[in-house]
């Protein structure tokens, strides 16, 4: 029988499985539109759709429901949100789903030691045995030494840098914070922020775009939920060793929709990826996973 605690800790794996999950979706979906709108007005569309359907369940809900003292907060957050989505799809589009892959295994690498080194979090060996065991499994499946680094590769990194500290900000939130105060104020400076980008390199949209951006704003909505729940169960060094999940589902997604490539070494690495998760779960260390 699990108690309050483990229900948490296996609660906060399912949403960041989720997360990683939509996130991956949400990747593949973005590489498809870029073929004829600029990452810009992609990321401007959805997060804007997003907004008014959230706006319309505010004034549903009441205005009161948003009364904050953490504005500044949410206001950080927004704007690496969007500097760190802008960046990331803008450079989509020279890069293969498994190859950015590749690059964004440095972003939880960079949430374990911000948040041991700013919000001190606990982190133990067998976490640090899990992230290896993480890295190992992602490296196999992607061997980067088959791929193209270049200067367009290395702002993949830049990004996965902003959404490392993204994640502290939306930690920070959770302690506080409701779901709609989250919601709103990420979906209200998001859309603000992005709209200039999007002008500047605007193209024609066409009636076949809606539903894709509808579905993105879904995935948004799925992703944001997800992950701020995920991130008020469970402290960050134990939940970032599941981040690799993105490697197994951003390969799936490839080899279905681009036929990019998929073979043993995909087998392979996800069994070892699969096996870190097992390795946690087995050290049974749930009662330290808490804050």
């Amino acid at each position: 029988m699990l108690n309050k605690q483990d229900k948490q800790f296996f609660l906060g794996i399912l949403f960041i499985l989720l997360n990683n999950l939509v996130c991956c979706i949400q990747q593949a979906i973005n590489k498809m539109l870029l073929y004829s709108l600029s990452g810009f007005q992609i990321a401007f569309l959805y997060k804007f759709f997003l907004f008014l359907c959230i706006f319309c369940y505010v004034l549903y809900k009441g205005i009161k429901n948003l009364r904050t003292h953490k504005l500044w907060l949410h206001f950080l957050r927004s704007i690496l949100s969007i500097t760190g989505t802008l960046i990331f799809i803008h450079v989509l589009k020279f890069l293969s789903l498994a190859e950015s892959s590749a690059l964004l295994l440095t972003e939880p690498l960079f949430m374990s030691i911000l948040a041991v080194v700013f919000l001190r979090e606990y982190i133990n060996k067998n976490i640090i045995v899990a992230l290896l065991l993480g890295c190992i499994g992602s490296l196999i499946i992607i061997r980067p030494g088959a791929l193209d680094f270049n200067i367009k590769s290395l702002w993949v990194i830049v990004a996965a840098l902003v959404w490392a500290i993204d994640n502290l900000t939306i930690k920070l939130l959770g302690r506080t914070e409701k779901p709609i105060q989250y919601l709103f104020y990420i979906s209200l400076f998001s859309w603000i922020l992005a709209m200039p980008f999007s002008l500047y390199e605007w193209k024609p949209v066409k009636l076949t775009h809606i539903p894709w951006m509808v579905m993105l704003a879904l995935l948004y909505f799925i992703h944001l939920i997800a992950v701020f729940r995920a991130f008020s169960l469970v402290n960050l060094p134990s939940l970032a060793p599941f981040d690799f999940s993105r490697v197994i589902f951003s390969s799936l997604l490839g080899y279905i929709i681009f036929r990019e490539e998929f073979d043993i070494w995909v087998i392979i690495g996800s069994i070892i990826i699969v096996s870190s998760y097992s390795y946690i779960l087995k050290k049974n260390m749930i009662a330290k996973y808490k804050d």
